[in-house]
């Protein structure tokens, strides 16, 4: 699936789970202060950066590819 506008604040999110990640109880939550909760109960990253225009998850290099596979 391809990029998802946001007709109530006029963000556009690179993927439809993005969009739906910025959606709390019906209300818009500003992308750059949603936080993962990692299971370890470490601090949390970051889930999206503004980049090109839209929304979007983080780059993952190619070490990062590796270990997540």
């Amino acid at each position: 699936m391809g990029a998802a506008h946001c007709s109530g604040c006029h963000r556009t999110f690179s993927t439809a789970n993005l969009f739906d990640r910025h959606r709390v109880d019906g209300r818009c939550s500003d992308p750059e202060s949603i936080i993962s909760k990692p299971r370890d109960g470490s601090v949390g990253e970051r889930v999206m950066f503004f980049r090109d225009g839209m929304w979007r998850g983080p780059e993952w290099d190619a070490a990062a590819l590796r270990e997540a596979s």
